[in-house]
């Protein structure tokens, strides 16, 4: 179905579609692309020209290596269609059509597409969107729900019972999806002129058992929807005062804590974006602690699957593309920060930190250096350089800043140790034995448990014990 059908526009349109679609089948998807986003944008409800459209936007990106941080330049995107929806809902459907085109998985520009079209009154667009975003991520509880909800505003209520049991089997004590599949029964059950008056909502349903467990679900709150509420509340804020930075850190804080990194970076992105947020560096540290910490968490979740899987080559090499990835990137954007504000001393240790983790030593040692001027990374800035003069077999020099960071840190804390075991290393190395036991000494009174103290002084006594 079709909000405005093919079959009634006008023949020369069915011609250019069918040329398009022919195109696509040719291998000249661009062509295909130029010629039906401007038929989508003049009719916005024909879904056989967004077919094709969408046809195309795979073909052309077929056979092309995919990064795996492409996701993270969409997002943003799709998040500023996001807050201009509901202003003007066919301008957000024209953005999710540009995020498509460089990216044909993206769930969120189907589902901005999806929303654009609902608006627009446009139910059987919005149906196509939500299904193809349905296809990409069945685990997408929202999703579900907007297709479940949208099926039966287009007269499907079969197709809409259908994904409300995948709901229900999940998610048991979702309301939300209890009221859609009863609103689906009753629409099922009068289509099939089946509806009796007396009967409870179960007898109404295909699957008895299914409805069982809906009656007996739990509806308890849960702490992804007090999350959902406060990430909700705090968008009303951003609508009704659009230029306060404050507002929009709160929902990335939110969507932080949900898990949802790509959200989180691309509500500080439209942060920076505002006449406030272009000079603000706190923004930009946070945008990429954010990028970092999603990273990491992708490239932790591909090791776990390597783990499962240990011997599969395909799984080893796009790990090791992920962490190759990472590192450029992060180099790239930490340079960048250096060069912009050099006088940012936490850059330039976080700069120092990626070089030498790549093997840079003398690039490393020199951000460093300079980094000592800021003394809330001044520590952390010595243990590092100390690592770098290590790995030169600078051991004397190394000793020094381990000295220096170790005489500057009150009490017994994890970068202390840190600091005190890398010292006993490099006495050791210098052939300093007592000085090195004296220094593994003082973590072992501490923290028996901390690397190999325990085995260290152990073997120590052991050998003295021999003489």
């Amino acid at each position: 179905m079709s909000d405005q059908p093919l079959t009634e526009l006008d023949p020369r349109i069915r011609k250019q579609v069918e040329k398009a679609r022919n195109s696509v089948k040719t291998g000249s998807a661009a062509f295909a692309i130029e010629i039906c986003m401007g038929l989508v944008e003049k009719y916005p409800g024909c879904v056989e020209a967004r077919e094709v459209l969408h046809s195309a936007h795979r073909a052309a990106k077929s056979g092309k290596k995919k990064s795996f941080l492409s996701g993270l330049t969409s997002k943003p995107l799709s998040k500023i269609g996001g807050v201009t929806l509901k202003k003007d809902p066919a301008k957000a459907m024209i953005q999710a059509e540009k995020i498509l085109k460089d990216d044909p998985d993206s769930v969120d520009a189907l589902r901005l597409l999806g929303d654009g079209a609902a608006l627009k009154d446009l139910p059987h667009t919005a149906v196509f969107a939500y299904e193809g975003a349905y296809e990409k991520d069945t685990s997408n509880l929202d999703v579900a729900k907007k297709l479940a909800d949208l099926y039966l505003k287009v007269d499907r209520p079969n197709d809409c019972i259908r994904v409300c049991e995948r709901i229900i089997r999940e998610h048991p004590g979702d309301g939300e999806a209890q009221d859609i599949v009863k609103r689906a029964s009753v629409a099922q059950s009068m289509e099939k002129g089946k509806w009796e008056e007396e009967g409870d909502f179960r007898s109404k349903l295909k699957n008895k058992a299914e409805a069982e467990n809906l009656e007996q679900a739990s509806r308890s709150t849960t702490t992804e929807e007090n999350l959902e509420k406060l990430i909700q509340d705090t968008y009303e804020k951003i609508q009704a005062e659009p230029e306060n930075l404050t507002n929009y850190k709160q929902i990335s804080t939110y969507y932080h804590r949900a898990g949802d990194y790509e959200s989180a970076i691309s509500w500080v992105q439209e942060a920076r974006k505002l006449e406030g947020g272009k000079a603000d560096v706190s923004l930009e540290r946070l945008e990429t602690k954010l990028y970092r910490e999603y990273v990491d968490s992708l490239i932790q979740a591909k090791k776990a699957e390597l783990e499962a899987d240990p011997e599969n080559q395909e799984l080893q090499q796009e790990l090791e593309g992920m962490v190759e990835e990472r590192k450029k990137y992060l180099i790239e954007h930490s340079a960048d920060m250096v060069k912009r504000y050099p006088n940012d001393y936490a850059a330039r240790h976080q700069y120092g930190e990626l070089l030498l983790e790549d093997g840079q030593i003398d690039l490393a040692i020199q951000q460093l250096q300079i980094a000592l001027r800021n003394p809330k990374v001044r520590i952390p800035s010595l243990n590092l350089l100390g690592q770098a003069y290590k790995a030169k077999e600078f051991y004397d020099l190394a000793a020094e800043q381990f000295e220096t960071a170790k005489g500057e840190i009150n009490g017994m804390s994890e970068i202390k140790k840190d600091v005190i075991y890398n010292l006993a290393e490099c006495y050791e190395k210098m052939g300093e034995t007592e000085k090195a036991i004296d220094r593994y000494k003082e973590i072992y009174s501490a923290d028996i448990g901390f690397r190999d103290v325990s085995k260290k002084i152990d073997e120590f006594y052991a050998n003295r014990n021999k003489g």
